[in-house]
């Protein structure tokens, strides 16, 4: 076996002094991958466990793609089987080139920034036209920065670039001769975004949050050193790592805007996006960021962003200014900042924005950018946005489980360090517990306890998860981008939120039941309720039914949570999901006493089945028909092990079985809806 550090991974390879790898040819079928197995290993985040495989056919060598999260390419272009000719250049995942030569396989160094060339790109938006007739180049490896007045269309140049939106007419190229139309795959693996508001957990340092970032998207097989290696690279490339000890929230406003930056650097872009990076940043801070953006770039990554300030427009190798003309964007000046005032005949930089605004610059200018030769692209091929599919830039791999050990242990941290959210957490049930059996002491009523113990259950479900979704939608968007299943997404929640759950239904229980048992006149009650003795069977099907009651709580909070556009508008909904569960129920209804042979409404299923009729009139019947998709109904029930004539001591086990359909169904839906609305989500990051 041959095992190689891949480009990008080592030490030396971020200093660029990784020497040359040969591998011979000479034994194939020849296995490249991560896992030890493979005839070539090689130690790279981007490198699958099984990556790729070269067989020999008809004396010409060819390479196949195995279904690699990162991809195969060849020349440039992602494959799943070709025939190689002497000299092409193959790349397995982002950064690990090999050119193909008498018969061995060359490292060949990774290549540094990416150039881009728009040719007449004209944005359409809505019906309206954004943009007109742009075209420019950016060279590699440049510090470019796109300025114009508000409105003029330079987050709409950005959204072009970053490939969440197709231009209405012309054609993007990227490293000369790649029109990315054509080559998406490849150009979204090099690409870094930095979208204007922070996207960074709370609760959490920068060194963490930089930490889990990585863990998610990195390989199953990538040693946790390497990744903390990587981590402390990226701290260091952006000036962090005496702060990268600092909660998120507790860094200044530079700080912050660095840890979103590190975030993207994480995967060694080739070209790196920001939309407003100083925006809200005090002038020290501001020319801080901008000089760290410069190093940046100098080190080997194109670097793009828009401002509209003017203090260290210095520092860009290229300006790419837009001005307004009819209502249309149009680009008003491309070079170097030190002609900027001189082609607008300007002395401040104010004079020279308040003619882009008015569209008083000279028509030629926006014709005089290099003149760049493509063919358009052809009628019909223009991507346009129908999912979220679209925008991730890679495949998932077979990592679910490991993604939802990642996610549910960030999660974890972040509650336990909030202290308030934990003690909320655990004075919920004690005090709710403490109340219910204080209100039911006084005439005990073990059917009352049972609905009110099933509803306190709900609710914590309800009201532990409603706002977690929407608060999180942005985070967990840039993450599905950068390749987090929504499966390991939600199998973290509910794991974190059971394991809450959980803790707190033992709590209530424990509470409500010792706090009646305070009382020595009612352990005579519980006792010959529950069939003259305290067995741990009853304990523990009281306890069964309310911790399956809050796991539907949870699926519907999620899912209110997935369908809410605000926090506030998800916990609005909060009262309309708990009150029908006490509403529609016996208890309200005024028949939770009335013997089970009656006809009335809220029976056992396997009564209502049996008698037919539940209740005597139209009311009581529509009542009792939509109860059935009342978690309280069926939990109660399940509790109560009614008996009644004619009937065995397991007509509960009906209710029993629905309260598990009803959870199954809940969690179905949530998981349908979530992969539903996530489509429309990347709207909140302006992509799509």
């Amino acid at each position: 076996m041959v095992e190689y550090p891949a480009a990008g991974f080592t030490d030396q390879a971020y200093r660029g002094e990784t020497p040359v790898a040969v591998i011979g040819l000479g034994d194939v079928p020849c296995r490249v991958g991560r896992s030890s197995k493979s005839a070539v290993r090689l130690l790279h985040p981007t490198i699958s466990r099984a990556h790729a495989i070269i067989e020999k056919q008809n004396g010409s060598y060819l390479v196949r793609d195995l279904d690699s999260r990162y991809g195969t390419f060849v020349n440039g272009t992602r494959i799943l089987a070709k025939v190689l000719v002497e000299g092409d250049l193959i790349r397995f995942g982002t950064a690990t080139h090999y050119r193909l030569t008498d018969g061995t396989l060359g490292y060949v160094s990774a290549a540094g920034g990416c150039s881009l060339s728009f040719s007449q790109i004209s944005v359409v938006k809505g019906g309206k036209a954004i943009i007109s007739d742009a075209s420019f180049e950016i060279p590699p490896n440049a510090f470019v920065g796109i300025l114009g007045p508000s409105g003029a269309g330079k987050s709409s140049l950005l959204s072009v670039m970053a490939s969440y939106h197709s231009p209405e007419k012309g054609i993007v190229v990227f490293d000369g001769s790649h029109p990315l139309h054509l080559h998406l795959d490849e150009y979204r693996i090099v690409l870094g975004n930095v979208p204007q508001q922070d996207i960074v957990y709370p609760g959490l340092t920068a060194r963490e949050n930089l930490f889990y970032a990585s863990r998610l998207r990195a390989a199953a097989e990538t040693p946790v050193a390497s990744l903390h290696h990587l981590t402390e690279r990226v701290l260091a490339q952006v000036g962090l790592t005496d702060h990268a000890d600092q909660l998120f929230e507790k860094l200044s406003g530079g700080q912050q805007k660095r840890v979103s930056v590190a975030l993207e650097l994480l995967k060694r872009p080739r070209l790196l996006l920001l939309d407003e990076p100083t925006s809200g940043l005090d002038p020290a801070a501001e020319a801080s960021l901008m000089e760290n953006l410069k190093v940046i770039a100098s080190q080997g990554t194109t670097v793009v962003c828009t401002t509209h300030h003017m203090d260290n427009v210095g520092l860009f190798d290229l300006l790419v200014v837009v001005g307004v003309q009819d209502q249309v964007g149009r680009i008003a000046y491309v070079g170097e900042a030190e002609g900027f005032l001189g082609s607008f005949a300007c002395r401040s930089y104010a004079d020279a924005f308040e003619r882009l605004r008015d569209g008083a610059f000279p028509a030629h200018l926006s014709e005089s950018a290099a003149a760049i030769n493509h063919e358009p692209v052809p009628s019909g091929q223009q991507s346009t946005f129908s999912g979220i599919s679209e925008l991730i830039e890679k495949p998932l791999d077979d990592k679910i489980i490991q993604q939802a050990g990642i996610v549910s242990e960030r999660s974890f941290k972040r509650i336990w360090r909030d202290k308030a959210l934990v003690a909320a957490i655990a004075a919920q049930p004690v005090m709710l517990g403490a109340l219910i059996a204080v209100t039911q002491s006084d005439a005990f009523n073990a059917r009352l306890l049972h609905f009110f113990l099933c509803v306190v259950s709900i609710w914590l479900g309800l009201n532990n998860s409603a706002r977690d979704l929407v608060r999180e939608r942005k985070n967990y968007l840039r993450e599905r981008l950068a390749g987090l299943s929504p499966e390991a997404y939600l199998a973290a929640k509910f794991c974190v939120f059971a394991s809450v759950g959980l803790l707190q239904t033992i709590a209530l229980l424990l509470v409500a039941l010792g706090v009646l048992l305070l009382t020595e006149s009612e352990l005579g009650v519980l006792k010959d309720f529950y069939g003259g003795s305290w067995l741990p069977f009853s304990l523990l099907h009281i306890l069964l039914c309310l911790f399956i009651s809050y796991l539907c709580g949870l699926g519907l909070g999620l899912l209110a949570s997935t369908l809410a556009k605000t926090e506030e508008a998800a916990v609005a909904m909060l009262p309309l999901l708990i009150m029908p569960q006490i509403l529609i129920s016996a208890v309200a209804i005024g028949c939770s006493d009335k013997p089970w042979n009656d006809s009335r409404a809220f029976k056992p299923l396997i009564m209502s089945f049996s008698d037919g009729m539940p209740a005597a009139n139209w009311v009581g019947r529509l009542l009792d028909d939509v109860s059935l998709i009342c978690y309280s109904r069926s939990a109660t029930l399940a509790l109560d092990a009614p008996r009644a004539e004619g009937f065995g001591h397991w007509t509960w086990v009906g209710d029993f079985l629905l309260l598990i359909l009803l959870l199954i169904a809940t969690w179905a839906v949530l998981y349908l809806v979530f992969r539903l609305k996530e489509n429309s989500w990347p709207k909140l990051l302006g992509l799509g």
